[in-house]
């Protein structure tokens, strides 16, 4: 054992002299090293965001959007008289853009649909990239219809909103509102389905509630 150590063997006579003794070096070595515990505490926050972020769009990515629905559903089902509502949006023609412009317009427009959509946040809305051109909107304590008011605005203003290169983009929404019997699956599932058929008919309706 090194004799720096050695106040970890306590008596009587010793103890309080000893301690003492062992505390300065340590104390010495805090100060010295005060900006590279800071730093490295820094770094590791900024590692933490960095793996819930989407790179290209900004958003929270998929991993981290599946821990939030999970806290959304252990919470509407804590408190059933509070609602939660999801929002599916799919960007219009995105294949085209790519095939038409290249990749890299295609990154484009999914960054700009990105910044809009969370310009346009409420403070319940937890906004991610599905996968794809498709974005993902978990809507906590809103019903089905103030879901639909926000995916009507976020329609309108994506869509009179000018892109470069691309110039108009619309997306289709699919909106669904959690249900007592819901889980994450069954709830992605009616959204999606929502979605679809607001695909199919994207030029007459924009979107689609619990159906």
């Amino acid at each position: 054992m090194e004799s720096g150590w050695k106040c970890l063997i306590y008596t009587s006579s010793n103890s309080t002299r000893s301690v003492k003794w062992q505390q300065k070096p340590f104390q010495r070595y805090r100060k010295a090293n005060g900006k590279r515990y800071f730093s490295r505490s820094a770094k590791n926050r900024e590692l933490a965001t960095l793996s819930e972020i989407d790179m290209l769009s900004q958003l929270y990515n998929r991993l981290k959007i599946d821990q939030i629905m999970r806290e959304a559903l252990a919470e509407v089902t804590a408190q059933p008289t509070t609602s939660l509502s999801l929002i599916l949006l799919d960007i219009d023609l995105f294949k085209d853009y790519n095939d038409c412009y290249g990749h890299l317009v295609g990154d484009q427009v999914i960054r700009k649909v990105a910044e809009l959509l969370m310009k346009s946040a409420w403070g319940n809305d937890y906004i991610g990239r599905w996968g794809g051109e498709e974005f993902i909107i978990i809507c906590k304590q809103t019903n089905a219809h103030d879901a639909s008011i926000i995916a009507e605005r976020l329609s309108q203003t994506i869509e009179t909103t000018p892109f470069e290169t691309v110039n108009k983009v619309t997306c289709s929404f699919g909106v669904f509102q959690y249900r007592t019997s819901d889980g994450a699956d069954s709830l992605l599932k009616r959204t999606d389905e929502a979605l679809y058929l607001s695909k199919r008919s994207w030029s007459k309706l924009r979107y689609f509630k619990n159906l």
